[in-house]
């Protein structure tokens, strides 16, 4: 199944419109006024954005701070197992 990738902008008439993305150039070509804040991310990078909206959203509600400290502790943790699990397999010559 295809997935669709659309691209949202404010026409001149004040209504919103959607075009279908024909790739990343279409990312790459639009522009944003100044005062639109942006954030990039990867496509198919849903994990990143809602951390990203976790991030902004624990400004207003502290005790996302410590879940995400928590999240990264964990996220640390996942990393340095599968770093000891590719030296041991470099070891053995897998």
């Amino acid at each position: 199944m295809k997935a669709l990738n659309y691209f949202f902008f404010q026409a001149e008439d004040g209504i919103r419109d959607a075009q279908e993305s024909r790739g990343l150039g279409d990312v790459y070509k639009e522009t944003v006024p100044a005062g639109i804040p942006v954030a990039t991310m990867a496509i198919n990078g849903a994990k990143n954005a809602a951390l990203f909206a976790v991030q902004i959203l624990s400004v207003k509600y502290p005790e996302l701070v410590t879940k995400l400290a928590e999240n990264r502790l964990q996220m640390q943790e996942e990393v340095k197992a599968k770093g000891e699990k590719l030296a041991k397999m470099r070891a053995e010559g897998k």
